[in-house]
């Protein structure tokens, strides 16, 4: 399979403490990838610095053959992340919202739409598509921030704690949707705490302590 991401002694300091140390890993379409770890483990610290949203002191990231780093539009459109706190606008409708991320990307507008209602019939949102966003609970706003991420069609996929906000069943519906992105050729990275979940949908697991990556091998590993 292609290499995705190749991700090689990426590093990360704040002051004296170092958030992200010697960090590498390499991913092919469709790994899903689950890394898990205490708090301050480095989880959040490592998919923002492989979405390029974090400077480095150390390393290189590469994406589908291309360097993320500033100012590179067409290698970070290959990357869609989610973080942990859905960022939205609360007074856009659900579809005008989907519609403002397509436009940022400018694709055309019969795939805006295209993707609109695939997206939210994918993440079971297609009956609040007219409905305001400040109306929707934390789980609704969960998926919707996947559906942002996902509306550009990115290869490299990365989720921060993506379930948090779900009910049980919600968490069913949502394992099954992350299965079929490997059938798409993505590779996709997840945070998670809820192991059980990481277990039914991951193909391979991170283990994370004290901003190093201490294990990484396949679910049976």
């Amino acid at each position: 399979m292609s290499i995705v991401l190749e991700a090689t002694g990426l590093r990360v300091e704040y002051g004296k403490t170092v958030a992200l140390g010697d960090f590498s890993m390499t991913l092919s379409a469709g790994v899903r990838l689950g890394l898990i770890g205490p708090n301050g483990a480095g989880k959040t610290t490592s998919l923002k610095a492989i979405a390029g949203l974090l400077p480095l002191d150390a390393g290189r990231v590469r994406v589908l053959g291309c360097d993320i780093e500033p100012g590179n539009v067409l290698a970070e459109s290959r990357i869609g992340f989610a973080p942990d706190t859905p960022p939205i606008y609360e007074e856009l409708y659900v579809a005008d919202f989907l519609r403002f991320i397509g436009k940022a990307y400018r694709l055309r507008n019969a795939m805006i739409e295209e993707r609109i209602d695939f997206w939210l019939e994918q993440l079971w949102l297609l009956d609040l598509r007219e409905s305001k966003i400040k109306t929707l609970s934390r789980g609704m706003r969960q998926r919707l921030t996947v559906a942002r991420t996902l509306m550009p069609d990115p290869t490299l996929v990365l989720l921060d704690e993506p379930a948090a906000g779900l009910d049980p069943a919600g968490r069913v519906q949502f394992r099954k949707m992350l299965g079929s992105l490997r059938d798409q050729g993505k590779a996709l990275v997840v945070s998670s705490h809820i192991l059980a979940d990481l277990h039914e949908y991951c193909t391979h697991i991170g283990i994370m302590e004290g901003g190093r990556l201490r294990q990484l091998g396949t679910v049976a590993q």
